[in-house]
């Protein structure tokens, strides 16, 4: 219990913001400290950074497309295409250019 509050509440707090500009070298150091917690039964399951920025990022996303969050006002206006396939979504998809604008949390989240 103690190591979900201390420690795995701070990687999930920030993880939908800095999850994509992580390097390989440092996930594997986050993913080998949450195995040895699992190793050694502080934590019941065992988490990897993969499994918890996915889930991270649909919950996140979901809170923003509620009209009374704080964020909703960052996402793109909302377009109707009733010829196209059905998405998820009905914003208007950005055009991404640079590298560090794709791995961003809205444009990750609306791709």
């Amino acid at each position: 219990m103690v190591f979900h509050a201390l420690v795995m509440s701070h990687i999930l707090y920030t993880l939908p913001v800095w999850s994509d500009y992580l390097s390989a070298e440092l996930i594997g150091q986050i993913n080998s400290l949450l195995k040895r917690a699992h190793k050694y039964g502080f934590s019941s399951t065992l988490h990897t950074v993969a499994n918890m920025a996915d889930v991270a990022d649909k919950a996140l996303f979901e809170k923003i497309l509620a009209e009374r969050h704080c964020s909703h006002g960052v996402l793109p206006t909302k377009m109707v295409y009733d010829h196209l396939r059905p998405r998820g979504h009905s914003f208007e998809l950005p055009s991404c250019t640079l590298e560090l604008h794709k791995r961003s949390f809205i444009p990750r989240c609306l791709y």
